[in-house]
């Protein structure tokens, strides 16, 4: 406690005097546990004082009296520093969060621009992302993520979309023609221009020819509507030696001038649909008579590897260039059109091909020939083959 200016009062009977500076000694040491605290004001003049009021014996009381003004005033100092130290605290925090709060939402604010410009239909935006490892990173990433897979959606769309406008168009451009041919033999007919049995007989043929060439390609038109639309496919073992030996055979009623064989030296059990499957080689076999000079020979050959059955188809016409090598199989495509309308092909063949193999789970390509010691063959020509699950036990 800090030194203190103290003065004793003592009282005795009715009388009370007041002796400074402890010049009355009581008897004995003064038990300050029986005295009693008090805090009280001056009677004059500002401050405030702590009594302490201890009796003494024969009547007697010992009053301390203690000042408080520099206790208040150290209260008051350290009050007033608490309260600048704490308004400084709380400033400190309140500037550090708030630029915590915009770092941490700047973030959000790329993806709420981004999210504006893909709105507005621009689908290659995406959030510029400065680290993954944060939650707003791992957000924008995900968001990123399913921009691409909308966008892909989009393009897929659009995609689709562009075939089936095509599809549409070269479809009406493959029937216009035959139905050029009907209408105008029907107007000769009409108009007397057919006179004779002869010129009946003619015009009838060629009629019935045209009508063929259009039921061939609504036929073929149904059938990549059906696996287009994904129809239920009932797969089973089907074994490619009897498919290939059947599509040979068919080949030499064709064109007997064609020496058409087979190689397959074992059973080779594929996952397929008989119907789907014979009209994959036959489409493969025609396609190789149509597009290669008569008496040139055709080979089919049957192999399997592990998990796959394969069956070329092997030519040695023109073969194929190049650059059309991954167009060949789309629908309405010809190599030589005047050619292919020339013999009654549709343009769908390959394309059928394709579509029957990839709805059995399988692949397919063409290649150069290549003769016994795999090197180009000297006779040119072109490989169509596709493969197909094996059965499994």
């Amino acid at each position: 406690m800090p030194s203190v200016s103290k003065s004793t009062l003592t009282t005795l009977g009715n009388q009370t005097t007041s002796t400074p500076n402890n010049s009355i000694s009581p008897s004995g040491t003064p038990d300050a546990s029986t005295g009693i605290y008090i805090t009280t004001g001056a009677s004059s003049g500002s401050g405030k004082f702590q009594v302490l009021i201890v009796p003494v014996g024969q009547g007697l009381l010992l009053v301390e009296a203690f000042p408080l003004n520099d206790v208040y005033a150290t209260l008051s100092s350290l009050r007033n520093l608490e309260i600048l130290v704490s308004g400084g605290v709380l400033l400190v925090l309140g500037i550090g969060g708030y630029y915590l709060v915009v770092l941490g939402l700047r973030p959000l604010e790329k993806v709420k621009h981004a999210t504006r410009e893909i709105a507005a239909g621009n689908l290659e935006k995406r959030v510029q992302i400065d680290s993954t490892k944060t939650e707003i990173g791992q957000l924008s990433l995900d968001f990123n993520e399913m921009i691409d897979r909308i966008e892909g959606e989009f393009k897929l769309r659009a995609a689709t979309e562009a075939r089936l406008r095509r599809f549409v168009s070269d479809a009406s451009h493959e029937l216009r023609t035959p139905l050029s041919f009907l209408r105008g033999h029907a107007e000769l007919f009409r108009q007397g221009a057919v006179t004779t049995p002869e010129e009946l007989a003619i015009s009838m043929k060629r009629i019935e020819e045209q009508a063929k060439r259009m039921g061939r390609l609504v036929d073929e038109l149904l059938l990549l509507a059906r696996f287009d639309e994904g129809s239920p496919i009932v797969l089973a073992p089907i074994d490619l030696r009897l498919i290939a030996h059947d599509a040979a055979a068919d080949a030499r009623a064709m064109a007997p001038e064609r020496n058409v064989k087979v190689s397959a030296v074992e059973e080779v059990l594929v996952m397929a649909e008989e119907t789907g499957l014979r009209q994959v080689v036959g489409n493969m076999v025609r396609n190789a008579l149509v597009h290669t000079p008569p008496g040139t020979p055709i080979e089919l050959e049957v192999t399997k590897t592990e998990g796959t059955g394969i069956v070329k188809v092997i030519d040695f016409g023109p073969g194929i260039a190049p650059d059309t090598a991954q167009s060949i199989f789309d629908r309405f495509y010809r190599a030589d059109p005047s050619r292919s309308r020339d013999s009654g092909g549709s343009g769908l063949g390959l394309a059928i091909v394709a579509t029957i193999i990839q709805a059995y789970g399988g692949t397919f390509g063409v290649l150069p020939t290549v003769d016994s010691d795999n090197e180009p063959s000297n006779l040119s020509g072109a490989t169509f083959w596709v493969s197909l699950p094996l059965k499994t036990n």
